[in-house]
């Protein structure tokens, strides 16, 4: 990344940690005092606008709240607040939602238990789906926000029953947007992908590289 941004990410997520490490960023995470409302997708018209809405109310949570950390490092909880004070240092929320296919063209979040999952996966598996990932992002300590969202498309291939059922039984769609984690199984189902992997995983990198660039940019002006 060309930006030497460090990134507090407010977010459980390990794979978005792990996504943000691995492109070299300085990551904190914390835990948005935010909760998904109940099943608020399938009423909301447009994917990309409901993901933005949302990463930014987890970003607006830890705002309003203050930062509740993930972890009980004395050394590292200090430094994550020196951080926040500091310029150069951006607040970072995603959310993801999938979109399943023709004709209902459901938006699906997290499935709640595990008939739900199984709904879920009956929608998508044997189709193809499409993936959104929207991001917001806030400048500290100015607090300017920057919202955006990339979406990727996703087929998943027809799965033997014992399979299916032996995956939802194992608890792993917990937390996962259409009830799968892309990373997890990517290599274990017939999946297919186009667009850019990251968004399915639950941040979309590229886009992200984009913005951080353009952030540099301005910065050097």
């Amino acid at each position: 990344m060309p930006v030497s941004s460090r990134i507090i990410l407010a977010s459980r997520s390990p794979r978005r940690a792990w996504l943000l490490r691995q492109a070299g960023l300085d990551v904190v995470q914390i835990d948005p005092p935010f909760a998904d409302p109940p099943a608020p997708h399938q009423a909301h018209p447009d994917a990309w606008a409901l993901a933005m809405d949302l990463a930014a109310s987890k970003a607006q949570s830890v705002l309003d709240a203050g930062y509740a950390f993930t972890h009980a490092d004395a050394e590292s909880l200090l430094g994550a607040k020196r951080q926040v004070s500091e310029g150069g240092t951006l607040l970072l929320a995603a959310d993801t939602i999938v979109i399943a296919p023709a004709p209902g063209c459901h938006l699906l979040g997290q499935p709640a238990d595990r008939a739900e999952a199984a709904a879920m996966l009956a929608l998508l598996i044997g189709h193809s789906h499409q993936v959104v990932t929207g991001v917001a992002l806030v400048r500290l300590p100015d607090r300017r926000v920057i919202t955006f969202a990339d979406a990727a498309h996703v087929t998943i291939g027809s799965l033997p029953a014992l399979e299916l059922q032996t995956y939802l039984n194992s608890q792993a769609w917990r937390g996962k947007a259409g009830g799968y984690n892309f990373a997890e199984l990517e290599h274990i189902w017939p999946i297919t992908v186009q667009g850019d992997p990251t968004t399915i995983i639950g941040l979309p990198m590229q886009a992200l590289r984009r913005r951080l660039e353009e952030l540099a940019a301005e910065e050097r002006e």
